[in-house]
């Protein structure tokens, strides 16, 4: 009987981001095949130093963690089955369905550009210039970042707001069951308007020291999502960084076949004839 690889990753408390649940299912998963030690450190800025220092094998992470946070010696030796990239609004009613003037929060510029695109007669504003108009501003300022999902919830309950526009993960920390709706890429209903997400989100991130036999891990892996990270990064890293908040990316890999397919359905003549 072949003896298993022994793996510590190491873990954090969700970040809203979804990384936190991947992760774990992907060891559930894979447990016929590695013997998993989990170890959760405080918050990812003590589990990078954990790894850095030799303490754990391998530490899930979003994109932007990578992005933003200092990794000296760590390297990406594979990323996770990509989630869902697209936002959600949190709402009774579909985008085209929402009353007029209807009050929507998002704090997304991107994303405020999109659903203005769609209904411009909507109320959309970013949640700090919300909770001032309610006369609320002192109280948001005082919470927590993870909490503000919360608060808002709660006052959509309440009528106060009709809706809110956040990331897939973080409408899956709500403390209750909210109603939502995909701004999706509609690319089955090219008729419809589609929201581009803003970049690197939906990613899963193993990262291990340097010189750690990454193919160990491929079979939790994802080729096509890892080309589509490393495409994302270098795609904005070459887009000045004053466009950032209003750039939308996508990148996936596809089969020439799922192509083909679309722009039939689509009658992109453009694409059928190349």
């Amino acid at each position: 009987m072949t003896e298993k690889v022994r793996l510590e990753v190491l873990t954090t408390p969700s970040n809203g981001d979804g990384v936190r649940r991947q992760i774990e299912k992907t060891i559930e998963t894979n447990r016929t095949h590695f013997d998993f030690i989990m170890k959760q450190v405080p918050h990812m800025e003590s589990a990078i130093q954990n790894l850095q220092g030799g303490h754990g094998d391998l530490l899930a992470m979003s994109a932007h963690q990578w992005k933003d946070l200092s990794h000296e010696g760590l390297t990406v030796v594979g990323v996770l089955p990509r989630r869902e990239p697209t936002w959600v609004l949190v709402s009774e009613d579909k985008p085209e369905y929402l009353q007029s003037k209807a009050i929507v929060v998002c704090d997304s510029v991107l994303l405020r550009r999109q659903m203005r695109r769609l209904r411009s007669d909507l109320t959309l504003m970013d949640s700090h210039s919300f909770a001032e108009s309610i006369a609320k501003g002192e109280a948001y300022a005082a919470l927590a970042p993870e909490d503000r999902p919360h608060w808002l919830e709660e006052l959509r309950q309440e009528e106060v707001l009709d809706g809110y526009i956040v990331a897939r993960g973080v409408h899956a920390e709500l403390k209750f069951k909210a109603r939502r709706h995909t701004l999706g890429l509609q690319r089955e209903n090219p008729e419809r308007t589609h929201f581009i997400p803003p970049p690197l989100h939906g990613f899963s991130l193993l990262v291990a020291r340097n010189g750690f036999p990454s193919a160990s891990v491929q079979m939790m892996c994802d080729n096509g999502a890892y080309i589509a990270h490393r495409m994302e990064v270098a795609f904005l890293a070459s887009i000045p960084e004053a466009l950032h908040p209003i750039t939308g990316i996508f990148v996936e890999q596809r089969k020439i076949a799922a192509i083909l397919r679309e722009a039939n359905r689509s009658h992109d003549e453009q694409t059928l004839e190349g």
